[in-house]
């Protein structure tokens, strides 16, 4: 099925504010633990 260039942008193009807001919201809650793991593994390393 072909699709109005308009009618595809609305539905499928990608959607960077919310990749942009996931990111944002997604980053710490990884980031802290390694932080907090990565600084107790070094000291047994």
């Amino acid at each position: 099925m072909i699709h109005p260039i308009k009618e595809y942008n609305r539905r499928f193009a990608t959607h960077t504010i919310e990749w942009i807001g996931f990111a944002m919201i997604v980053t710490p809650c990884l980031l802290i633990p390694y932080m907090l793991w990565y600084s107790s593994a070094s000291k047994y390393l």
